[in-house]
């Protein structure tokens, strides 16, 4: 995979983690990452406290930036039972 697309990823991730660690209250986080040769899919889990309205802020909007960069989008699902940003 070539340098900036990893950085890009990784930056991703990143913002992801973070946020899961500043606003779920969650103690872990799950990280997946699938490649079936024709796509690459990251997810981040917490089953912290998650809230419909984590679809706002600037974080967000920068990974999903970065994940459009790529050709590729950003999905995150939020409710009581924890936050999934694929």
């Amino acid at each position: 995979m070539p340098q900036p697309v990893e950085i890009t990823l990784f930056r991703i991730i990143e913002q992801a983690l973070d946020n899961a660690g500043r606003h779920s209250h969650s103690k872990t986080a799950v990280l997946r990452v699938k490649d079936d040769r024709r796509r690459l899919m990251l997810e981040v889990i917490d089953h912290g406290r998650g809230s419909p309205h984590v679809l706002a802020g600037l974080g967000i909007a920068t990974m999903r930036e970065r994940a459009r960069s790529l050709g590729g989008t950003l999905e995150i699902k939020s409710n009581s039972g924890g936050t999934r940003v694929a």
